[in-house]
């Protein structure tokens, strides 16, 4: 199979694991929101966010498995890309296990910051098995990350979906009797099929011998370290992020706001990994070109951008209009403050979206500076506006990562242009900006009409017209500016 077709069958693979991991994680949070409550869901959710703050025990080796597993079968060096994935298996495990047992004492202080009162017992309780997941799913990546190192996209994509439908699964059966813990359990039980398959695949793929990974080289470990190590900046950067913002929502909000925002960030955070995942299949690729003949990507990069500005403004605000109808099947009401968090973190994923080929670009040729830096600021941002505004509204947590994730994406942008001497008139500014304002003029009449005229009980067929409206402009928009002269590119 030539490059071309893999990496078409690695995007469509990719595609069909989003859509139907996000059906089952649709599905899963509707029985616990069904079963539990909004609030059990937020209680989950906060717990998670601060044990994900343990991710430094990475050591950032995950991305780098990404780059030299597939550097290293660019060269046909099998034996070395074996070692490194080995190497990065232990090297995680013991970092994560060690690290979650030094931070025990400070998990419980921030979760006793974070959750009322009235439910710190019960949060408590959950630290253990919200750890063993964690640690579990951490171990797991690297192997995964091997498997997208040898450009088997379509074998982890399989794998996904494997565990998506065994989540939800487990949690069917598990949540009645074990309540919230139930769903950690069924976590846990995915995680670890997913660890033994990603095991299993890469194993037959890299020709390995041995029943399970046994060894860890000092100098493997070193190499790949040293690439990890501007991941690891990254990963405490990112201990800002998620883990803050839910916090800061549950300190000004408390737990019902934060389930809700959850829900809504899930929903966010699910559909942009469909663009997102699409583009990062090519980072094996970047990486293995860069490797052979060390040229510059830069006509990919134009092709790629223009494509993804064409698909992803209009996806997007399809997502914005199917807002409302979302609220009635996964709350059963029209839910005005999801709408507004969904709203919110449109936007924002968005403008991630156009700085992805940007972002994968530097992470193919290994230039990480600018993805560092984008990824530290977007950490401070979100620190302090989501406290600054939340002290004026409980929704202040998620207008300050929204505004936080826009303004280190663009950096990402703007600083990929300068690095590769791109000119802005060479992605074509001005048709892209009419194009935009033409579809934000759009989503602004549809909410103006549904908030201003109260057609709640009517949402489904409102939302329905509308969508078919849009697709009605949409098709000669697209016309007009050419974009299938960019997807033939």
């Amino acid at each position: 199979m030539n490059s071309k077709d893999r990496i078409k069958k690695n995007a469509l693979i990719s595609i069909l694991q989003i859509i139907i991991s996000s059906l089952t994680l649709f599905l899963v949070y509707k029985l616990v929101l069904d079963r539990l409550g909004v609030e059990q869901l937020g209680l989950w959710s906060v717990v998670s966010a601060v044990i994900s703050n343990a991710r430094i025990g990475q050591l950032g080796l995950s991305g780098a498995v990404v780059k030299y597993v597939s550097s290293n079968l660019a060269l046909n060096k099998r034996k070395e890309a074996a070692k490194i994935v080995e190497t990065a298996f232990y090297s995680t495990l013991i970092a994560t296990t060690a690290l979650l047992i030094i931070i025990y004492p400070a998990l419980i202080w921030f979760i006793q910051l974070s959750v009322p009162e009235s439910n710190i017992t019960e949060a408590l309780a959950l630290i253990p098995y919200v750890s063993t997941y964690f640690l579990v799913i951490t171990s797991s990546s690297v192997f995964l990350s091997g498997l997208d190192g040898c450009h088997r996209y379509d074998l982890k994509g399989y794998i996904m979906i494997a565990g998506h439908l065994l989540l939800l699964v487990l949690t069917f059966f598990l949540l009645d009797s074990l309540g919230i813990r139930g769903l950690i359990i069924a976590q846990i039980i995915q995680a670890s099929v997913l660890c033994f398959l990603g095991w299993f695949f890469i194993k037959r793929i890299l020709n390995i011998k041995r029943v399970v990974p046994l060894m860890w080289n000092k100098k493997t470990f070193m190499s790949i370290w040293k690439y990890g190590a501007n991941f690891q900046v990254i990963t405490i950067s990112q201990m800002l992020y998620d883990p803050t913002t839910k916090m800061l929502l549950t300190y000004f909000g408390g737990l019902e706001i934060t389930g809700i925002y959850e829900m809504a960030n899930r929903l966010v955070t699910q559909a942009r990994a469909i663009p997102t995942t699409a583009n990062q299949v090519l980072l094996p690729y970047i990486s293995e070109q860069y490797t052979l003949n060390k040229q510059n990507n830069i006509q990919l990069y134009k092709s790629t951008f223009n494509l993804l500005f064409y698909i992803s403004t209009p996806y997007y605000a399809l997502l914005a209009l199917f807002l409302p109808i979302i609220a009635w099947l996964w709350l059963d009401a029209y839910q005005t403050l999801f709408l507004i968090f969904g709203l919110i973190l449109i936007f924002g994923a968005w403008i991630n979206t156009l700085s992805s080929p940007a972002y994968f670009s530097f992470l193919g040729v290994g230039y990480l500076k600018w993805v560092v830096i984008s990824h530290v600021i977007i950490a401070i941002i979100n620190l302090l506006l989501g406290y600054i505004i939340g002290n004026v509204s409980n929704i202040g947590p998620a207008i300050g990562w929204s505004v936080a994730l826009i303004f280190g994406s663009l950096l990402t942008l703007v600083a990929s242009h300068k690095e590769n001497k791109i000119l802005f008139k060479d992605v074509q500014p001005i048709r892209k900006m009419i194009f935009t304002l033409m579809v934000f003029f759009y989503l602004l009449i549809f909410y103006w009409v549904l908030i201003a005229n109260d057609i709640q009980e009517l949402v489904y067929i409102f939302s329905f017209f509308s969508i078919v409206i849009f697709f009605m402009l949409l098709v000669p928009a697209l016309w007009y500016f050419r974009v299938f002269v960019y997807s033939r590119s």
